[in-house]
Protein backbone atom coordinates (compact mmCIF):
# COMPACT_ATOMS: atom_id res chain seq x y z
CA UNK A 1 0.00 0.00 0.00
CA UNK A 2 3.22 2.21 0.88
CA UNK A 3 4.83 1.83 -2.37
CA UNK A 4 1.63 2.31 -4.38
CA UNK A 5 1.17 5.72 -2.56
CA UNK A 6 4.34 7.00 -3.37
CA UNK A 7 4.19 5.95 -7.02
CA UNK A 8 1.07 8.12 -6.97
CA UNK A 9 3.06 10.66 -5.81
CA UNK A 10 5.91 10.33 -8.01
CA UNK A 11 3.62 10.25 -11.35
CA UNK A 12 1.19 13.49 -9.75
CA UNK A 13 4.46 15.28 -9.42
CA UNK A 14 5.21 14.59 -13.57
CA UNK A 15 1.84 15.53 -14.22
CA UNK A 16 1.45 18.21 -12.46
CA UNK A 17 4.83 19.71 -14.19
CA UNK A 18 3.23 18.70 -17.50
CA UNK A 19 -0.31 20.88 -16.81
CA UNK A 20 2.42 23.54 -16.10
CA UNK A 21 3.90 23.78 -19.02
CA UNK A 22 1.19 23.25 -20.59
CA UNK A 23 -0.23 26.53 -19.87
CA UNK A 24 3.43 28.46 -19.99
CA UNK A 25 3.58 27.18 -23.54
CA UNK A 26 0.03 27.82 -24.21
CA UNK A 27 -0.25 23.79 -25.46
CA UNK A 28 -4.42 23.56 -26.05
CA UNK A 29 -4.71 21.13 -28.69
CA UNK A 30 -3.79 17.43 -28.22
CA UNK A 31 -0.64 17.87 -30.95
CA UNK A 32 -0.05 20.82 -29.13
CA UNK A 33 0.39 18.85 -25.37
CA UNK A 34 2.66 15.92 -27.72
CA UNK A 35 4.70 17.79 -28.77
CA UNK A 36 5.00 19.75 -25.64
CA UNK A 37 8.64 17.47 -25.06
CA UNK A 38 10.01 18.35 -28.22
CA UNK A 39 9.04 22.04 -27.66
CA UNK A 40 10.36 21.80 -24.02
CA UNK A 41 12.99 19.10 -23.40
CA UNK A 42 13.49 20.55 -19.83
CA UNK A 43 10.05 18.63 -19.12
CA UNK A 44 11.79 15.72 -19.41
CA UNK A 45 14.76 17.03 -17.32
CA UNK A 46 12.06 17.43 -14.79
CA UNK A 47 10.26 13.60 -15.32
CA UNK A 48 14.05 11.73 -14.71
CA UNK A 49 14.58 14.29 -11.90
CA UNK A 50 11.60 13.16 -10.48
CA UNK A 51 11.94 9.22 -10.89
CA UNK A 52 15.31 9.55 -9.71
CA UNK A 53 14.29 11.35 -6.56
CA UNK A 54 11.19 8.95 -6.22
CA UNK A 55 13.74 6.29 -6.58
CA UNK A 56 16.65 6.88 -4.35
CA UNK A 57 14.14 7.53 -1.66
CA UNK A 58 13.73 3.74 -1.29
CA UNK A 59 16.04 2.17 1.59
CA UNK A 60 17.60 -0.05 -1.09
CA UNK A 61 16.42 0.55 -4.42
CA UNK A 62 16.48 -2.33 -7.47
CA UNK A 63 19.95 -2.24 -9.15
CA UNK A 64 17.90 -2.77 -12.86
CA UNK A 65 16.07 0.79 -11.64
CA UNK A 66 19.26 2.26 -10.87
CA UNK A 67 20.82 1.45 -14.06
CA UNK A 68 17.95 2.54 -16.01
CA UNK A 69 18.05 5.78 -13.85
CA UNK A 70 21.65 6.72 -14.93
CA UNK A 71 21.36 5.82 -18.40
CA UNK A 72 17.78 7.93 -18.50
CA UNK A 73 20.21 10.63 -16.70
CA UNK A 74 23.11 10.82 -18.57
CA UNK A 75 21.57 10.81 -21.86
CA UNK A 76 18.39 13.64 -21.02
CA UNK A 77 21.04 15.56 -19.48
CA UNK A 78 23.39 15.61 -22.85
CA UNK A 79 20.54 15.93 -24.86
CA UNK A 80 18.76 18.77 -23.02
CA UNK A 81 22.03 20.51 -21.11
CA UNK A 82 19.91 20.49 -17.75
CA UNK A 83 21.43 18.69 -14.61
CA UNK A 84 19.05 18.30 -12.02
CA UNK A 85 20.50 16.86 -8.64
CA UNK A 86 18.34 13.84 -7.55
CA UNK A 87 18.89 15.19 -4.16
CA UNK A 88 17.37 18.93 -4.79
CA UNK A 89 14.05 19.17 -3.36
CA UNK A 90 11.73 20.84 -6.17
CA UNK A 91 8.09 21.54 -6.06
CA UNK A 92 5.88 21.22 -8.63
CA UNK A 93 5.25 23.90 -10.99
CA UNK A 94 8.86 25.11 -11.56
CA UNK A 95 9.28 26.31 -14.93
CA UNK A 96 12.85 25.65 -16.25
CA UNK A 97 14.10 27.19 -19.57
CA UNK A 98 14.70 24.49 -22.69
CA UNK A 99 17.66 24.69 -24.40
CA UNK A 100 20.07 26.11 -22.46
CA UNK A 101 23.02 24.57 -20.04
CA UNK A 102 21.09 24.97 -16.51
CA UNK A 103 23.40 23.11 -13.87
CA UNK A 104 20.57 22.80 -10.23
CA UNK A 105 21.83 21.60 -7.07
CA UNK A 106 19.88 23.29 -5.06
CA UNK A 107 18.86 21.94 -1.60
CA UNK A 108 15.52 23.43 -2.04
CA UNK A 109 13.38 24.94 -5.45
CA UNK A 110 9.95 26.17 -4.41
CA UNK A 111 6.71 26.25 -6.63
CA UNK A 112 6.16 28.94 -8.80
CA UNK A 113 10.26 29.60 -9.52
CA UNK A 114 11.10 30.31 -12.84
CA UNK A 115 14.58 29.53 -14.09
CA UNK A 116 16.80 30.71 -17.76
CA UNK A 117 19.25 29.18 -19.54
CA UNK A 118 22.71 29.66 -17.85
CA UNK A 119 21.81 29.73 -14.27
CA UNK A 120 23.72 27.61 -12.04
CA UNK A 121 22.59 26.79 -8.25
CA UNK A 122 24.95 24.87 -6.39
CA UNK A 123 27.59 24.65 -3.68
CA UNK A 124 29.84 27.56 -3.45
CA UNK A 125 31.03 30.43 -1.25
CA UNK A 126 33.84 30.47 1.31
CA UNK A 127 34.68 27.63 3.89
CA UNK A 128 32.75 28.65 6.56
CA UNK A 129 29.69 29.84 4.09
CA UNK A 130 30.12 26.75 1.65
CA UNK A 131 26.34 25.19 0.90
CA UNK A 132 23.77 24.88 -1.26
CA UNK A 133 20.94 27.11 -1.78
CA UNK A 134 17.60 27.56 -1.24
CA UNK A 135 15.27 29.08 -3.24
CA UNK A 136 11.80 30.29 -2.22
CA UNK A 137 8.21 30.76 -3.99
CA UNK A 138 7.89 32.42 -7.29
CA UNK A 139 11.10 33.56 -7.69
CA UNK A 140 12.92 34.39 -11.30
CA UNK A 141 16.46 34.01 -11.76
CA UNK A 142 17.35 35.56 -14.78
CA UNK A 143 19.77 33.72 -17.51
CA UNK A 144 23.51 33.70 -16.58
CA UNK A 145 22.52 33.80 -12.95
CA UNK A 146 24.61 32.09 -10.17
CA UNK A 147 23.55 31.61 -6.65
CA UNK A 148 26.04 29.51 -4.71
CA UNK A 149 26.66 29.30 -1.14
CA UNK A 150 24.18 28.63 2.16
CA UNK A 151 22.02 31.17 0.22
CA UNK A 152 18.04 31.75 1.22
CA UNK A 153 16.76 33.91 -1.44
CA UNK A 154 13.27 34.65 -0.11
CA UNK A 155 10.18 34.65 -1.92
CA UNK A 156 8.58 36.54 -4.76
CA UNK A 157 12.22 37.63 -5.29
CA UNK A 158 13.98 38.65 -9.01
CA UNK A 159 17.67 38.15 -9.89
CA UNK A 160 18.61 39.74 -12.80
CA UNK A 161 20.79 38.65 -16.13
CA UNK A 162 23.79 37.85 -14.81
CA UNK A 163 24.10 37.94 -11.49
CA UNK A 164 25.99 36.34 -8.95
CA UNK A 165 24.38 35.92 -5.43
CA UNK A 166 26.62 34.58 -2.64
CA UNK A 167 24.93 35.81 0.13
CA UNK A 168 21.32 35.96 1.06
CA UNK A 169 19.65 38.96 -0.35
CA UNK A 170 16.14 40.52 0.93
CA UNK A 171 12.84 40.24 -1.30
CA UNK A 172 12.82 42.39 -3.93
CA UNK A 173 15.39 42.90 -7.72
CA UNK A 174 18.73 42.22 -7.81
CA UNK A 175 21.45 43.02 -10.21
CA UNK A 176 25.07 42.94 -10.62
CA UNK A 177 28.20 41.30 -9.93
CA UNK A 178 28.06 42.33 -6.35
CA UNK A 179 24.02 42.36 -6.32
CA UNK A 180 22.91 45.90 -5.72
CA UNK A 181 19.03 46.40 -5.34
CA UNK A 182 17.18 47.27 -8.82
CA UNK A 183 15.08 50.20 -7.94
CA UNK A 184 12.85 50.42 -11.32
CA UNK A 185 9.89 47.62 -12.50
CA UNK A 186 11.32 44.02 -11.73
CA UNK A 187 9.71 42.83 -14.59
CA UNK A 188 12.26 44.75 -16.88
CA UNK A 189 14.49 42.13 -15.37
CA UNK A 190 12.40 39.28 -16.44
CA UNK A 191 13.15 38.18 -20.21
CA UNK A 192 9.88 38.18 -21.86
Amino acid sequence: MAVEFENRVWWRSVRADFANYCTIHRAATRLDRLLLPLRAPSLLALAVYRFGAWLYRKPRPPIGLRVLYILLFETVRHATGILIQRWAEIDESVWLESHAPIVLGARRVARGTRIYGGVTLGVGGTRERRGLPSIGRNVVIGPGAAVVGLVEVPDNTVIGPNTLITNSPSSGAWLGSPPMRWKRDPQLLVPA
